[in-house]
């Protein structure tokens, strides 16, 4: 999925794209990009290459302090650890055998707003849980055969966020295109080999976003080139 999102909303931020042929973890790339301003927002791995993703922020005072970990182990430990350091998880996920996990700084928002569930099973009742904690689901994914969820409390009097949640035994390509007519933006994707099921997170969509869904069996470097150039 890719997003258009309105530069009133987010001044400042450009789209950053580096796919890397190599299968080794992109630890220096990552180095490189924060050095020079970068904030990275997603990593991801499929056709023998690593793909970044990264905002710039022009005002320095715009960006937050990160950290990027790739573990072989479910990083339970680090991210207690950056609870414990005020930070908050702002991505985590499973690529190539290793979970990488970028935390960062951010006083504002306060690290105890975020819990952490990991379960073997499909988690519908810890996703209502959060809902009745007025959590809203900040990170759900599936991989290394468990399920993980990261819930984030409100933050800056926001009270508008509603998600939804669906699952279904094959791709829901006609349910995401129900969302959008909807108006709502998917927050997450993802399939359970285990539970044999495909799980679908929603919210209400921002102002001036729009989503564009890409599906292709080899890497879509053209179509990103193009999105990005946009």
């Amino acid at each position: 999925f890719t997003e258009n999102v309105d530069n009133s909303i987010i001044p400042n931020q450009i789209f950053k794209l580096k796919p890397l042929k190599s299968h080794n973890p992109p630890e220096s790339t990552i180095k490189k990009l924060q050095s020079r301003g970068f904030s990275i927002r997603q990593v991801a791995y499929g056709s023998n290459r690593w793909v970044i993703f990264a905002d710039f922020f022009a005002n320095p005072q715009a960006r937050y302090d990160q950290r990027c970990s790739f573990t072989r182990t479910f990083p339970e430990d680090q991210i207690e650890s950056a609870w414990d350091q005020k930070e908050r998880v702002v991505f985590l996920n499973y690529c190539n055998r290793y979970w990488v996990l970028i935390t960062e700084k951010n006083e504002e928002l306060g690290a105890a707003r975020q819990r952490l569930v990991v379960r073997l099973r499909l988690p519908k009742a810890d996703i209502k849980d959060f809902w009745d904690e007025d959590r809203h689901v900040h990170t759900m994914c599936y991989a290394d055969r468990k399920w993980v969820l990261i819930g984030e409390q409100a933050y800056m009097g926001d009270t508008t966020r509603t998600q939804t949640f669906y699952w279904s035994t094959h791709f829901p390509i006609e349910k995401l295109r129900q969302y959008w007519i909807e108006d709502r933006k998917i927050n997450s994707i993802c399939y359970s080999s285990r539970d044999r099921l495909w799980a679908v997170l929603t919210e209400n969509k921002s102002k001036g976003s729009k989503q564009t869904m890409i599906i292709e069996k080899s890497f879509p470097q053209g179509q990103l080139e193009r999105m990005n150039s946009n």
